[in-house]
């Protein structure tokens, strides 16, 4: 009788679920508990934050009403399925552009994975630690899987967050489900087959990657539902022969998804202080404080001179002297934003919004990128910027950094207050930040959901 036949090796999904898919809150350590709940009040901030902009509101658009038990729409009094309440709650967040940001990658967790795992839990009535145990799960799966995937050549052309967006969504979704193992399996190797988004819109001006975001979560939840229903898929969606990595050219970097590390990927998430692009952020701090040491306006500028990294140069839309033609192309571009942050003497958001105003326009055409040579050391992961500014009677100001410094979870609950107050209410943001604060243990997360609508005007708000 011949041998039977050894049982196959486990894939990469299989081999993540296994690591990370059957943790439970008990196994995660405080800390870690502690940042994703900032985590998700980082993310509702963004939903807060431009409640009147055009693209969240084509995505309300397309969702449809649902009777019974539903999820909500962030600052909107409808209860939708949650797919599309997950869609819409990443669209609006994405428009913030003040999303949570995976520093070695660049790539961006919250606004895929929270939206998905949120909406799921607030239909289901699932608890707070099962969406925590999620959203650590989908945070892992990104984080991972994008530092096998993504390289500076990738970028040039692909969104990253667009690339594996969908495949952590879905793992956290279904973490969150707490679906058997082979369940979160053929979630996540379903949303792989929607992997994609480019990065054109960051060269046109246009703003259409906060639905490459939407598209992530919504296709998040649906795979994770696909498989609980019973959907199978390819386990060698990620290292099969014509899965992901192959696609990618990432198949001699396919170890590292389950190489070993001292913390979850969570934490080497940072929150970014300015409305912009990840790799304005040093530019801007640098620029800001150097011109606060020295007490420069804008008047008083000849021209600066900014050096970055070369990742950082030739992203699309980072190395754009202007003039500034949508608020997408100044949230992009480092010329602009440094002479934002100069114009204004400190990192502000209203200097974004104002995106055509002449004044800081010029300014940003004087402002030279790369024209000193190499930036700051660079260590993995890290963003420096080296910022020199010229001034009209002579001599000049400079200063570096090897990275920008994180908001801090005191900012992050500010700016949720600032940005939710308004929208929701005072009270309202205040009741709902205090329940994050303890979102582990809530024994059903339907409860937030009455406090993401705004109250009615007739009613005191809740």
């Amino acid at each position: 009788m011949a041998p039977a036949a050894a049982p196959p090796e486990p894939r990469a999904i299989e081999r993540m679920v296994a690591a990370f898919g059957r943790r439970r809150l008990d196994a995660l350590a405080p800390e870690t508990v502690a940042k994703a709940r900032l985590c998700v009040l980082d993310v509702l901030a963004g939903c807060c934050a431009l409640p009147d902009d055009a693209r969240t509101a084509a995505a309300e658009a397309t969702a449809a009403d649902i009777a019974g038990a539903g999820a909500p729409a962030v600052g909107r009094r409808r209860s939708l399925a949650p797919a599309d309440a997950a869609f819409v709650n990443a669209v609006a967040s994405a428009t913030s552009e003040t999303n949570d940001t995976h520093g070695p990658t660049a790539t961006h967790p919250g606004i895929a994975v929270i939206p998905a795992v949120l909406a799921l839990a607030a239909a289901r009535g699932l608890t707070g630690a099962a969406a925590l145990e999620g959203i650590v799960a989908g945070y892992e799966m990104m984080g991972r899987l994008a530092r096998v995937v993504i390289t500076p050549e990738i970028v040039r052309i692909y969104r990253s967050s667009g690339l594996v967006g969908p495949t952590a969504a879905a793992f956290g979704a279904a973490v969150a489900l707490r679906l058997a193992d082979a369940g979160i399996a053929n979630a996540a190797a379903l949303a792989t087959h929607t992997a994609g988004g480019f990065n054109e819109w960051a060269n046109a001006g246009t703003g259409e990657h906060v639905f490459q975001i939407g598209f992530a979560a919504r296709n998040g939840v649906l795979a994770a539902l696909l498989a609980e229903a019973g959907a199978t898929a390819a386990p060698g969606m990620l290292d099969g022969e014509a899965g992901l990595f192959r696609a990618m050219g990432a198949e001699g970097r396919a170890a590292g998804l389950l190489r070993p590390e001292a913390r979850e990927e969570i934490h080497a998430v940072v929150h970014k202080p300015a409305p912009a692009c990840f790799f304005v952020q040093t530019p801007c701090q640098v620029a800001a404080r150097v011109a606060a040491e020295a007490g420069i306006r804008a008047d008083d500028v000849e021209a600066v001179d900014v050096t970055v990294s070369d990742t950082a140069r030739r992203f699309p839309g980072c190395d754009n002297p202007g003039p500034m033609r949508t608020r997408q192309d100044a949230s992009m571009s480092i010329q602009f934003s440094v002479a934002a942050v100069i114009a204004a003497g400190r990192i502000s958001h209203a200097a974004w919004a104002r995106w055509d105003d002449p004044a800081t326009n010029r300014l940003a055409a004087r402002v030279r990128l790369n024209a000193q040579g190499p930036a700051v050391p660079e260590a993995p992961g890290m963003a420096p910027a080296r910022v020199r500014i010229a001034l009209r009677g002579g001599g000049a100001v400079h200063g570096a950094a090897a990275d920008f410094a994180s908001m801090t979870g005191a900012d992050i609950a500010a700016r949720f207050l600032d940005a939710a107050g308004p929208v929701l209410g005072a009270a309202r943001a205040e009741r709902l930040a205090g329940l994050v604060g303890r979102l582990e243990t809530l024994p059903d997360c339907a409860v937030l959901s009455p406090l993401l609508a705004p109250p009615n005007k007739e009613t005191t708000p809740a």
